[in-house]
């Protein structure tokens, strides 16, 4: 048995509505065993962690076989998995770290290098760290204690298969206690989580800022959010916390105002009262140890007045104060007492452990100082997946809504952006992008692009959507049989509808078959959005004549109209040729795209009047849209850049080139990555398609790729003396600008955009013939 991956979900993902770790197990020799097989494995399991032989000490998955009185060793004894083995090892040992007790499960991971040995385990976690490191002790415990089973066997001696495991210095004690040390270090407080799952229950969600300071949260999300720190909240005033943190200043300050003081010497027992925004929320009486005696309703109500004037006077929110009183009951001037100390950022275990407590009236009073009834704890949050045109919608949509007057947080494969300005470059399509846009306190909406590698690797980074939108998934026409990477594929577009709520919208392309098929997943309200007429669509119409939503484009006198329908209702939004970014109707890509956008700023509540500024205004240049139809008229012939890698969106581009031609083509064809055969085919005959001229570059994508790519475009007949080979991408471009000629439109899949850009803008073309020093390497 081998762990070959650990992967952390630190939201929903494919396997859990919640943060997950997935180990990716081999079990190589072990597949054809069962744990059962092996003679006193399981008792030496349960000897190392005897909470194992107990219900509430492991997962569900063990509970329905335990015995009358709650022991699980008989079904450990018997046909266990090795997958539910490390799972429930896995867990108990989270549990014996502090950790509370998770859930998990079990399934199979297909072929795993070249064998049928893969598993996977998944189980939640409520610290990162200490959830890997259980996941991966589990299997070191299982291996060790298998290859000592097998070379006890062989009397010690090593041959082969199992018994050749190497078995390193093992002490499983020790092990588990540095799991346990690293919890403590890095695991929020019992206030702090106490704290957090009050606000889970209230809706409001919460992302840790800090490894290194566990109790460093954030509640809410961009211009809603309140930070807190332990029970220190963002309305904790400073100077406040200073001076009820210093008891010498305090005491000072009380007694100039008339609030009685004690000190050791003063008779009577000792109180922990918990005052939280000038109320008393709890009152415990410190004795020894055993069950917290709580006196919240036996504090007199004369005492409870002057800690709210104390609270007052020193400016303090949250704040525990030791009252010395011979009985809590009576009022200070009849038995006397007063406060012994004060104490900020308190802890509220003592509270939580009282015996009339609740954790709601402990932790709800601290939630309540942040979010107040009626005060929103989230921002809009539009999801943006589909196989092509995602980036280019979520620019579009930002800069409609900046017109709107709101201040966007973004996050696309190009960078992460607030208000229109990069603050990170590179790909940010990733689950780890959304808290960094989550946490800017001026953001009140966040656009994330989210690519299907990231959800199926690392799941979605927000636990709810208010708009999810498919630009499409690359298929007109039906899925073939037995094709996987298709079910995947809508398997990880389908899990963004699953976040989206009832009162949610789903964006989805009525003209894409898989998006039609993903309707029936929508749990929220549906808009439809297609660059073509309602008539042409039965599945719109359908949709319209249940009081739906859709948008189409339907023709008129002037060209084709951008329509909004609200079921029998007829808008007009825009003429698609007054979009510049559709290149006055011709790129109908974009056209696509810039419905999608209106659809999305439709569901935030935009209005019409900003959507068209929005669309009217937003051009494919370069500073708005890096390497998305980027199209220079500076000389004359016309240059068009875009990085259109995979075959739907090459053949989306041939559709536009042909629409744009006046004289010759030319592509300048580089891939980042190598791709399948399938595609490299598809692309070569879209490329042969519309030009004249085709010249290769290696790049990335090495080679093998390339070659492909050149004979496919072979096999789709352009001629092979119109064919070249420039290795360099830059080299081959200005190689393309050189030879341009009038009304020539050179057309160009670049991979590195920004070199690319610079290369185009600052071309002087000083001979209309080929450089004789230029790399020609005719194919």
């Amino acid at each position: 048995m081998e762990l070959r991956e650990a992967r952390i979900f630190r939201g929903p993902n494919l396997y859990s509505p919640e943060a997950a770790i997935l180990l990716e197990l081999e079990l190589g020799e072990l597949q054809h065993l069962i744990p059962a097989q092996i003679p006193g494995l399981m008792g030496q399991m349960l000897a190392l962690m005897p909470t194992l032989a107990h219900r509430d000490g492991v997962g569900e998955v063990f509970i329905a076989a335990a015995d009358e009185a709650g022991n699980i060793a008989p079904t450990l004894q018997r046909g266990l998995s090795w997958e539910q083995v490390v799972l429930t090892l896995a867990l108990e040992i989270q549990h014996l770290a502090g950790g509370a007790r998770n859930k998990g499960s079990t399934c199979s991971a297909g072929r795993s290098r070249g064998t049928w040995g893969g598993r996977r385990v998944i189980y939640g976690y409520r610290e990162e760290e200490t959830g890997v490191g259980a996941g991966a002790l589990a299997v070191e415990l299982v291996r060790h204690l298998v290859a000592a089973h097998f070379q006890a066997e062989n009397g010690g001696v090593t041959g082969r298969g199992i018994a050749t495991w190497e078995r390193q210095a093992f002490d499983f004690s020790e092990a588990l206690d540095r799991i346990c040390r690293l919890f403590a270090e890095r695991a929020p407080s019992a206030s702090m989580q106490a704290l957090l799952v009050t606000a889970a229950e209230r809706d409001i969600p919460a992302l840790r800022l800090s490894r290194f300071t566990p109790d460093l949260f954030q509640l809410g999300q961009g211009k809603q959010q309140r930070r807190i720190l332990g029970t220190m909240t963002a309305e904790t005033r400073q100077i406040g916390a200073a001076i009820a943190g210093n008891w010498s200043v305090a005491a000072e300050l009380l007694q100039q105002a008339g609030i009685p003081t004690a000190t050791a010497a003063t008779a009577g027992g000792i109180y922990r009262i918990l005052l939280v925004g000038q109320q008393v929320v709890s009152a415990i009486l410190a004795g020894p140890a055993g069950p917290v005696e709580d006196c919240t309703d036996e504090l007199h109500h004369e005492t409870a007045g002057i800690l709210r004037r104390m609270a007052t006077i020193l400016g303090v929110d949250v704040v525990e104060i030791v009252w010395k009183s011979p009985d809590i009951k009576r009022t200070v001037t009849e038995v006397g007492g007063g406060i012994m100390e004060l104490r900020v950022n308190p802890a509220l275990e003592p509270y939580l452990q009282a015996t009339s407590a609740s954790r709601e009236n402990i932790c709800g009073p601290i939630l309540d100082l942040l979010f107040p009834a009626g005060r929103e704890s989230r921002v809009p949050a539009v999801v943006i997946g589909g196989a092509n045109g995602k980036t280019t919608t979520a620019r579009m949509l930002a800069h409609i809504l900046k017109m709107a007057g709101l201040k966007v947080g973004l996050a696309t494969s190009d960078g992460m952006y607030v208000d229109a300005t990069r603050y990170m470059r590179g790909d940010h399509t990733g689950a780890a992008s959304a808290p960094l846009v989550l946490q800017d306190s001026t953001v009140a909406t966040v656009i994330l692009e989210i690519s299907r590698q990231s959800i199926l690797t690392a799941g979605v980074g927000v636990d709810r959507i208010d708009v999810a939108l498919i630009t499409n998934l690359g298929m007109k026409r039906g899925i073939p049989d037995g094709d996987e990477c298709l079910s995947r594929r809508i398997c990880a577009e389908e899990l963004l509808l699953d976040l989206v709520p009832a009162k949610g919208w789903a964006v989805l392309p009525a003209d894409d078959f898989l998006a039609t098929q993903m309707v029936g997943a929508v749990h929220g309200r549906l808009l439809l959005f297609a660059p073509v007429s309602q008539e042409q669509l039965p599945g719109v119409k359908a949709h319209l004549a249940r009081g739906g939503k859709a948008l189409t484009l339907e023709p008129g006198a002037n060209g084709r109209m951008v329509t909004l329908w609200e079921g029998e209702k007829r808008t007009s939004v825009l003429w698609s040729y007054l979009i510049p970014a559709t290149l006055e109707g011709k790129a109908l890509f974009n056209v696509a795209n810039a419905m999608a956008a209106a659809g999305v700023a439709l569901c935030l509540g935009v209005s019409l009047e900003n959507i068209r500024q929005g669309l009217r205004t937003f051009a494919t240049s370069f500073f708005q849209t890096p390497g998305r139809l980027n199209v220079f008229d500076q000389y004359d012939f016309r240059v068009i850049v875009d990085q259109a890698h995979t075959p739907e969106a090459i053949e989306a581009m041939a559709g536009t080139i042909r629409k744009m031609r006046r004289g010759r083509v030319v592509c300048v064809v580089g891939l980042p990555m190598p791709r399948p055969a399938a595609d490299l085919r598809a692309m070569g005959t879209a490329i042969a398609s519309v030009s004249d001229r085709v010249i290769l570059t290696t790049g990335p994508a090495g080679e093998e790729t390339t070659l492909l790519l050149r004979q496919a475009v072979l096999e789709a007949d352009l001629p092979p003396d119109q064919l070249q080979l420039i290795e360099d991408e830059i080299e081959a471009i200005k190689y393309a600008l050189r030879q341009a000629q009038p009304d020539d439109l050179v057309a160009i899949f670049a991979v590195d955009v920004t070199a690319v850009w610079k290369c185009v803008i600052q071309f002087s073309r000083y001979s209309r013939v080929a450089d004789a020093s230029a790399e020609d390497g005719s194919l």
